[in-house]
C-alpha cells in the first residue's frame, strides 16, 4: 500500500488514559459477558444506561473486544477519530490541548431528559464526551407515568 499515510499520533492521546472511559467500557465488557453466559432471558434485557446532568442514555456501549454485528455502522466515527489524530499529529509539540477527554461510542441509543421523560430521542450511533457522564448503572429504564 504506497500511498498509505502513517499516523503518528501524539504521546498525549496515545498514553491517554481517562478513568471514567475505561472504567465505563470495562463495565460494558463485563455487563456484555454476563449477558452471554445466563440463563436468565430476564437479565439479557438489560442495558447500560448512562447518566448525565441533562438525562440518562440507555444504550449498547461498543467495546473494543466487542464483536460488531455491522461493522459499518460506527465507521464514520472511527474515521473522524483516525482524521482528528492525524490533524493532531501535524500540531508542534508545543500545542495547548483544551477539553482533552476521550470518548465513548454506543449504538442502540435512547435519550431521555430529565425535563420531559416522555420525549425519548433514539440515535443508531453516538458518541459521547466521556466528561459527561456522571455515572453509570444497568437495567431497563422505563420512563415514570
Amino acid at each position: 500500500m504506497e500511498n498509505e499515510q502513517t499516523l503518528d499520533v501524539p504521546d498525549y492521546i496515545k498514553n491517554r488514559v481517562d478513568l471514567k472511559a475505561e472504567t465505563i467500557t470495562t463495565f460494558a465488557t463485563a455487563l456484555n459477558v454476563i449477558k452471554d453466559n445466563i440463563d436468565s432471558t430476564g437479565f439479557k434485557k438489560n442495558r447500560a444506561i448512562l447518566i448525565t446532568s441533562f438525562g440518562h442514555i440507555t444504550c449498547d456501549i461498543v467495546t473494543n473486544d466487542a464483536t460488531n454485528d455491522d461493522p459499518d455502522e460506527m465507521s464514520l466515527f472511527s474515521s473522524a477519530i483516525e482524521a482528528r489524530n492525524l490533524l493532531l499529529a501535524e500540531q508542534p509539540d508545543t500545542s495547548l490541548i483544551t477539553n482533552n477527554t476521550s470518548l465513548i461510542m454506543v449504538k442502540n441509543a435512547d435519550v431521555i431528559s430529565f425535563s420531559n421523560p416522555l420525549a425519548i430521542t433514539h440515535f443508531n450511533a453516538l458518541v459521547l464526551f466521556a466528561d459527561q457522564i456522571v455515572g453509570y448503572t444497568f437495567g431497563i429504564a422505563t420512563p415514570n407515568k
